[in-house]
């Protein structure tokens, strides 16, 4: 596994329980398919771009005013390197920075 790799699925797998508790199900279950990526680096980053840029910028928005892992944190402030600088103004506007 690439260390980009080691490092993005564990926040993903965090972000996938803090989605469960916060949002509930139907929102866990969307992002569920994230596992299926979890061994190809582009794949899971345009799985996440794809996301960001869906229309549920709430759920982001709704994880981050909870203290909780959204994508768009891990976009924005812990695998920038990742992402290109749309993808990151993106993530912070969806949070509110």
């Amino acid at each position: 596994m690439s260390d980009a790799l080691g490092k993005l699925v564990p926040l993903m797998r965090q972000c996938d329980i803090d989605t469960r508790e916060i949002l509930g199900t139907g929102a866990a279950t969307m992002l569920a398919h994230w596992h299926e990526y979890e061994a190809d680096l582009g794949r899971l980053v345009k799985f996440i771009h794809d996301r960001i840029y869906s229309e549920k910028r709430v759920n982001g928005w709704t994880l981050e005013h909870n203290n909780r892992m959204s994508l768009e944190r891990i976009v924005a402030f812990h695998c920038p390197e990742l992402f290109n600088p749309s993808e990151i103004r993106r993530a912070l506007e969806t949070l509110g920075k």
